[in-house]
């Protein structure tokens, strides 16, 4: 299989077109096993996934299943970035796409043979119909703002039309929080719908059970319909994706054979599996922190920046093992376009207390929010907790399930709380995205800058360009320690009777690619 380094390279004046026919969906290559297997995979979760609507967080691991996106990443790309819009993409429902900066449109064909799991044809009009529910999202609409209209001058093309140019569209077509839904969700209420949907991707739902609860069980069996499926994908004959919050219970489910992936065991966990069923991918995603500067007790940036100072990075780092770094900002790392912050944290206990003592803060009792599922995220809260005490800071633990911190941290109703951050796309545009959607009003402060920025970014010509914009964002979180880096960490599996299982810095992978050799 040739492996792309890249697959658009946009001349700033004239359109740049790229045909992608016949591409495979990425490189696979075998995790734990040599078989070529056909077999089902089950994979056991700490936390479920939510739901099926890809508005909503939580579909990043099932959504692709069902959906299928226009485009994909690259299965093993950290691809070399270019000047132009776009590089790392491969084909998905779409087989072309053109890019006129002048004209600020994106053309997408649909290739003929995506179909949806019912057999209807996957048409322009869906795609159109679709746009207006991926503005319409209250979790995600605001990714697609510039995105002015479509139209759809033919069953199989598709023209959106942007407000600027925007090198970040083509990525964020790789999004399961863009899905390939069927026009009108194919005569059903959206409630019904998202029981059990009707998708282009590999596999169909056929039972789901429990969803966004603590016994989810979703199971998907082959797409007959799928595009690849001439090809032979998908490889698995069915998956089946569990949520067990029980650590104990995913890892004795995984001895005696009934699962085969486990995702980002723990400590405990890797020291009761053999090391070459641990799979590792390399540190990306941060793990960090918002403190609500809208309070009053955390409105001076000294008193935010002295409880940064306070935290030991590296301790923690050492602690939660699994190739984890002491964060330099909050920042996903391991990007195909990443920049490093010009003021990296540091680590001085005496220059915290300092801090505190000029902003006249002799006591301070911060309540911690976090998710009690995670292991990494209660270890470092842990860590955090006696760090802090050092500094004269008592950090109150309070453990939630991980719904339950996105809406305090939403709402505004917290004083810190763990977050992650990673991206799902390669260019560090994509991890950087939520700071002025999300986690910059999430923590009180005005967003006008950081969103200034990230559109400079987006609509930059050179790789020069985009960095230095994507570069004010990073010294921006640095200098404000509103939201604050801890650790980056790898996304980590324990795999066993499973070939063709490549995860990837972007932490998920294509499902079509992989099987049970069982």
């Amino acid at each position: 299989m040739k492996k792309r380094t890249g697959f658009i390279a946009a001349a700033v004046a004239v359109a740049a077109t790229v045909v992608i026919t016949g591409c495979s969906a990425g490189s696979s290559t075998t995790a734990t096993s040599t078989d070529s297997g056909s077999g089902p995979v089950v994979i056991a979760r700490a936390n479920p996934s939510s739901t099926f609507d890809g508005d909503l967080a939580g579909c990043q691991q099932t959504g692709p299943l069902v959906y299928d996106s226009l485009l994909r990443f690259q299965q093993d790309s950290k691809a070399a970035p270019v000047d132009g819009f776009a590089s790392g993409l491969e084909p998905g429902l779409a087989d072309t796409y053109t890019y006129d900066p002048a004209a600020l449109t994106y053309t997408v064909h649909i290739r003929e043979a995506a179909k949806f799991s019912n057999g209807n044809p996957v048409t322009a009009d869906d795609i159109v119909w679709d746009l207006g529910v991926w503005k319409a999202g209250t979790g995600s609409g605001g990714y697609y703002t510039n995105i002015l209209s479509a139209e759809a001058p033919d069953t199989q093309t598709v023209v959106f039309h942007l407000g600027v140019p925007d090198s970040f569209f083509a990525y964020q077509l790789t999004w399961c929080n863009g899905p390939i839904y069927p026009k009108d969700y194919a005569g059903m209420t959206k409630e019904a719908y998202l029981q059990a949907p009707i998708g282009a991707g590999p596999y169909k739902v056929t039972s789901a059970t429990d969803i966004g609860g603590a016994a989810e069980k979703l199971v998907f069996e082959k797409n007959p319909n799928y595009w690849r499926a001439s090809e032979g994908y998908p490889k698995a004959s069915s998956v089946t994706i569990e949520a067990i919050a029980d650590a104990n219970q995913r890892l004795l489910q995984f001895q005696n054979g009934a699962v085969n992936i486990i995702t980002d065991p723990d400590d405990a966990q890797r020291a009761q599996v053999s090391a070459d069923q641990v799979v590792t991918a390399v540190p990306d995603r941060v793990k960090g922190y918002l403190i609500n500067a809208a309070l009053p007790q955390f409105s001076d940036v000294t008193v935010r920046e002295a409880i940064s100072l306070a935290i030991n990075r590296e301790d923690i780092a050492s602690l939660t093992g699994g190739g984890a770094l002491a964060a330099k900002s909050a920042n996903s790392i391991n990007m195909p376009d990443e920049v490093q912050p010009t003021n990296p944290y540091q680590y001085d206990v005496a220059k915290a207390k300092s801090l505190l003592a000029a902003a006249g803060v002799t006591t301070l009792s911060v309540d911690y929010l976090y998710n009690a599922a995670d292991t990494v995220a209660t270890a470092t809260a842990q860590v955090m907790q006696s760090n802090l005490a050092e500094v004269g800071i008592t950090l109150n633990l309070k453990a939630s399930d991980q719904a339950g911190v996105i809406s305090a941290l939403s709402s505004g109703n917290y004083q810190m709380g763990a977050v992650d951050d990673w991206g799902t796309s390669p260019t560090n545009m994509d991890p950087l995205s939520p700071v002025p959607v999300a986690y910059w009003p999430w923590t009180g402060l005005d967003p006008s800058g950081v969103a200034a920025d990230l559109l400079a970014a987006k609509s930059a010509v050179t790789l020069d360009d985009r960095q230095t914009a994507l570069k004010k964002i990073i010294d921006a979180m640095n200098d404000q320690f509103n939201f604050v880096g801890v650790i980056n960490v790898a996304s980590q599996y324990a795999v066993q009777n499973v070939s063709g299982f490549v995860p990837n810095i972007y932490t998920a992978w294509n499902f079509d690619t992989f099987a049970g050799t069982k």
